[in-house]
């Protein structure tokens, strides 16, 4: 083991503000990889427990409460492409000054993110319409 002292200085800054910038885009793509899974979960449980759940009470249901149970999978389906569409990279030109390239660079990983707080404001909604559309189910089953 060596030790080894570290010198604190414009190039030790540097080197840590090119790492803390390189994991963050990893954890960025990570995390929407993750919302993407669970995105793709929630849709799927919540497809499958509705259409189950409307055919087993045999729940009369309004045109307003069709809508309302039917929502979270448009919402659902629009987070998850929401959410896919934040891992797509942007092309950019092929010649580009170091200046052109950071700006592309910046105005990707702010897309990214608006992209997945879009997808998470998504499946938040999505939530709360299941949760209305399970006591709207309920309600008319009686």
């Amino acid at each position: 083991m060596t030790d080894e002292i570290k010198v604190i200085d414009a190039q030790f800054w540097t080197n840590w503000l090119a790492d803390y910038v390189s994991g963050a885009v990893e954890r960025r793509e990570a995390a929407a990889s993750r919302l993407i899974s669970a995105l793709g979960w929630f849709w799927t449980v919540y497809t499958a427990s509705a259409l189950l759940g409307a055919a087993v009470h045999k729940a009369e249901l309004r045109g307003w409460q069709v809508a309302l149970v039917v929502s979270p999978i448009a919402t659902l389906s629009a987070a998850y492409l929401c959410a896919l569409w934040a891992l797509n990279p942007i092309v950019g030109e092929l010649r580009q000054t170091e200046h052109e390239a950071y700006a592309l660079w910046r105005r990707l990983l702010d897309q990214k993110l608006h992209r997945m707080r879009v997808a998470s404001i998504l499946l938040v909604l999505s939530v709360v319409l299941i949760l209305a559309s399970g006591v709207v189910v309920a309600t008319a089953s009686r």
